[in-house]
């Protein structure tokens, strides 16, 4: 009798441990969701408005590159584009420039323009990470990041080839990168899976 209670016991500990090590997994992995997607100081809730609309042609920014020359973002191209906001202070947005460089040549019929946003010395060092056939361009007063809604970094942003804004979200995350993949298959008839803000698909079940 006193050996059954024993494992008994024993058994019911372990599905109690089991049991706490899965309610301390699930509140691990919502916490950092919660930490990935919480606005900087003074942004205000933005939620799924964070980036340009889905299904429509974001406002056309008027900028310049490197050299001084003037640059139209957000304008149709006839080609898949990929349009990341980012700071040479933020260290996401270097890990996510890292990264496009693959992407980027890989596919160099993609457009991929990287918009430096900061003081002037910041812009530099932002570009100066940035390799062809990847292009940048200065946003130094923040009229694009404020045009596009723009209120975390890296900030990426899918236009197919109508200049439509087909995903937004963390420029390296497997949902985004998807959908760009799509685009450059051909599929740019807006029918493909979209996401918003927090990298969620547009639409889907939840």
């Amino acid at each position: 009798m006193t050996t059954s209670l024993f494992w008994i016991s024993y058994a019911a500990a372990w599905v109690l441990l089991l049991a706490l090590s899965g309610g301390l997994l699930v509140l691990f992995r919502f916490s950092v969701r919660a930490y990935r997607m919480q606005p900087p100081a003074g942004m205000g809730d933005v939620g799924a408005m964070h980036g340009p609309p889905l299904d429509a042609r974001p406002p056309l920014l008027e900028l310049q590159d490197m050299a001084g020359a003037p640059v139209t973002i957000g304008a149709p191209a006839g080609v898949a584009q990929l349009i990341v906001f980012a700071k040479s202070t933020c260290p996401r947005c270097r890990v996510a420039i890292d990264f496009l460089r693959a992407v980027a040549s890989e596919h160099p019929h993609l457009q991929t323009t990287i918009v430096c946003g900061g003081d002037g010395a910041a812009v530099e060092k932002c570009a100066a990470m940035v390799r062809p056939p990847m292009r940048a361009v200065a946003d130094p007063r923040g009229e694009g990041t404020s045009k596009w809604r723009v209120s975390q970094l890296p900030l990426g942003v899918v236009l197919d080839s109508t200049g439509s804004v087909q995903a937004r979200g963390d420029p390296t995350s497997t949902a985004l990168l998807a959908v760009l993949n799509r685009q450059l298959e051909g599929h740019r008839n807006g029918t493909g899976p979209r996401l918003d803000g927090a990298g969620v698909v547009a639409g889907a079940a939840g």
